[in-house]
């Protein structure tokens, strides 16, 4: 294998895996685990999203659609969910 793509790799295990996950625990370490779970249940919407803007991937029907049932379930959680729990 290229020297180049062994780079790359360790660039990736590096920068992609060991940090980005190691910042993300330590944050979920002073962050409210509701506020955790929203955050990262929109990770697919960012993946969907970037795909479009970054890797010129076409949004499909399928796409819009599940996005759509990720924001609808955020936002019930956010609404419904709080006065369930306030009200005892």
């Amino acid at each position: 294998m290229p020297f180049q793509a062994w780079l790359a790799l360790v660039y990736l295990g590096v920068f992609s895996s060991f940090l980005c996950l190691t910042m993300q625990t330590v944050a979920q370490k002073y962050t409210p685990s509701s506020h955790v779970s929203l955050i990262l249940s929109l990770e697919a919407v960012f993946a969907a999203l970037l795909g479009v803007l970054l890797l010129s991937e076409v949004m499909t029907m399928r796409i819009i659609g599940g996005v759509l049932f990720i924001m609808l379930g955020i936002i019930l959680v956010e609404m419904l969910g709080n006065k369930k729990w306030n009200s005892n």
